[in-house]
């Protein structure tokens, strides 16, 4: 029920491959309890880091995140 809510919630969702990593935009018109925190467990399933982030959740949500692959070996 809380991803089916959160799903509902966002309302834009952006991954760009940038040649510094991948870029991902997060923006939803409300603030959602929990989402900064799926999105970082997202991060993190895909072995990735996070370099830059920039995040706002007053009122609306909105987060710009740089990531890049981490390589095991």
């Amino acid at each position: 029920l809380f991803f089916t809510k959160l799903y509902q919630d966002l309302n834009q969702v952006t991954v760009e491959n940038l040649e510094k990593g991948i870029q991902v935009n997060v923006y939803s018109e409300r603030s959602c309890p929990g989402l900064l925190v799926f999105v970082l467990k997202v991060f993190e399933e895909f072995s990735l880091n996070v370099l830059e982030a920039r995040v706002s959740c007053k009122g609306s949500f909105q987060l710009e995140a740089l990531g890049v692959e981490v390589i095991i070996g």
